[in-house]
């Protein structure tokens, strides 16, 4: 489940820090895509390391579900796409 204090301003730290560091193998997404400004991101794992920045850790991705029913969700809802 993803923490419900994540919010626009942890996932916009994320995308800040996967634009430095990159994608880790195996972390690319195979089927979704977060799009903000002019690149893409991988939505699940954006949202994991956006975990970092309100709680300290990347969230483990077992611990939530990826694609339409929860990652997407959850992006939508603030605002993302």
């Amino acid at each position: 489940m993803i923490p419900k204090n994540i919010n626009q301003k942890h996932i916009l730290k994320a995308i800040k820090e996967i634009d430095i560091n990159g994608v880790p193998k195996g972390r690319a997404s195979r089927k979704f895509l977060l799009k903000y400004k002019t690149k893409t991101y991988p939505p699940k794992y954006t949202v994991g390391l956006a975990n970092k920045f309100a709680n300290g850790k990347e969230l483990n991705p077992d611990r939530y579900s990826g694609g339409v029913g929860e990652t997407n969700a959850f992006l939508k809802r603030l605002g993302l796409r």
